[in-house]
């Protein structure tokens, strides 16, 4: 008894697609322009630097603030009213010591809002 040669061609044919009968080549290299070394990044845009410089400063600038209006809530809810001045926060104990302030800039306080906020001199 034959065996059918129909389906050993059908298995043949589907074999040689499955295993690529194409003469594309894979690479890993990058395409053209890609990752070499003779591209020239693009300039950061305007202002980029200056922001990235001023960064870490801005950054304790809030901080400090931020602390010192936390520390202005805590003192309202222990005496039930706001401080006369940042000084009764170290000598009540919220804070240790007054934060250092920026060159050109200045700690403002209203003591009747109980809100404080850095402001340029």
């Amino acid at each position: 008894m034959k065996a059918p040669a129909f389906p050993l061609r059908l298995f043949a044919l589907s074999a040689g697609v499955l295993l690529g009968c194409s003469k594309e080549t894979v690479s890993n290299a990058p395409p053209p322009g890609v990752g070499t070394s003779s591209a020239t990044p693009a300039p950061p845009p305007p202002g980029y630097l200056g922001t990235v410089a001023n960064a870490p400063s801005k950054a304790l600038k809030v901080l400090d603030v931020a602390t010192l209006n936390q520390a202005i809530q805590m003192f309202r809810v222990q005496e039930d009213r706001y401080p006369t001045n940042l000084e009764e926060l170290t000598v009540t104990g919220l804070i240790n010591r007054m934060p250092e302030v920026p060159r050109g800039m200045k700690l403002e306080y209203d003591a009747t809002t109980g809100q404080v906020a850095m402001v340029s001199e």
